[in-house]
């Protein structure tokens, strides 16, 4: 019996550490720039890759997809980029995915964007 308070006073203790660690009040400006200054590097570079959507992404580009397809034939291998066989679906996700970085760095609804 007294074995047992005193488990349940050790699991106490390390709760309230636990809680102390992972779940203090503290600043989240450091957060924020990191999420400004991610989303901006992502939203530049992709946005300057634009002009070039067919040359690196497109099916006759860098790795054409009957190549593609020859390369990666495991269960395993995943890509948007398979499901994608027009040009308006790459050029429509593309700009999807601009808009998220945009949202990401102006830090509207962050927790969908990321």
């Amino acid at each position: 019996m007294m074995a047992a308070g005193l488990i349940k006073n050790v699991f106490a203790k390390l709760a309230e550490v636990w809680s102390l660690i992972w779940f203090q009040e503290s600043p989240t400006a450091p957060l924020e720039l990191a999420r400004i200054g991610l989303g901006a590097a992502l939203l530049s570079h992709y946005a300057l890759a634009t002009p070039y959507l067919a040359d690196f992404w497109g099916d006759g580009g860098w790795l054409p997809r009957p190549l593609l397809e020859l390369e990666t034939d495991g269960p395993l291998v995943q890509s948007l980029l398979f499901y994608f066989t027009a040009p308006w679906q790459l050029v429509a996700f593309h700009f999807l995915f601009l808009a998220g970085c945009l949202a990401f760095v102006l830090g509207w609804r962050t927790s969908f964007v990321k």
